[in-house]
Order: structure tokens, then sequence, then C-alpha cells
């Protein structure tokens, strides 16, 4: 699964990440957010996300599923970290799958799976 950080640098070209082009992505909507909102984006960028969406899975978050809501909840007050991270982590866990991330705070999450680049 990737973060909004991996993200960007998936789109960007990072040649570490293309390897994982050949793998099941899941995205988490909320980075798919976090990227839409950066200043700046240009009509390029947005075509290349559009791309890349086709060929990802993206977790959607919604109200009927009780059981990522209640992972997100645990996740943050445990963690004390932001929304977004603990939706990101709370998806990551809920999914059973390996976050994909260069930021390090993710690594002190217990059960939660990470792999830097």
């Amino acid at each position: 699964m990737f973060d909004t950080n991996t993200l960007i640098s998936y789109l960007q070209g990072n040649a570490e990440l293309q390897n994982f082009s050949t793998s099941i992505i899941y995205l988490p909507v909320i980075s798919l957010l976090e990227f839409l909102f950066f200043s700046g984006l240009d009509q390029e960028e947005k075509n290349l996300l559009d791309e890349f969406i086709k060929n990802v899975e993206v977790i959607d978050l919604n109200n009927s599923n009780t059981s990522l809501i209640n992972i997100i909840v645990q996740v943050r007050h445990a963690n004390r970290i932001k929304l977004p991270d603990a939706i990101i982590a709370a998806t990551v866990i809920y999914k059973n799958a390996t976050l994909i991330t260069n930021d390090k705070d993710f690594a002190r999450i217990n059960s939660l799976r990470t792999l830097t680049y």
C-alpha cells in the first residue's frame, strides 16, 4: 500500500518504486485526497494520477465499514498521530498489507508492516 509521499515519488518516476508496478497496489482514499489538494498541481500531474488510479485498488472509507473505522480509532488513540496518518495505517492493517513509505513515523506503530525506500 502506498502512502501519499510514496504516491508522489512513484508518479515522479522513482525507479525503486517502479518495481511495484507489477504488484497489486492499494491506495487509501485519504492519500488520493491529500495528493489532489497539493497547491500547484498541474494538468499533467492530474493525468498521471488518473492513469495510475486505473491500475490500483483505492480503498474507500465509509460509515458501513465499522471494522476499518474501529481500527482507525484504535490506531489514532494508541499512537497520538494525525488523523490522515491514522487512516493510512489502519487501512494497511485492515487489508493485511505492507505500507511502502519513507515516513519513519509509521515504523513506531505496532502491528503495522512497513517497507522503506
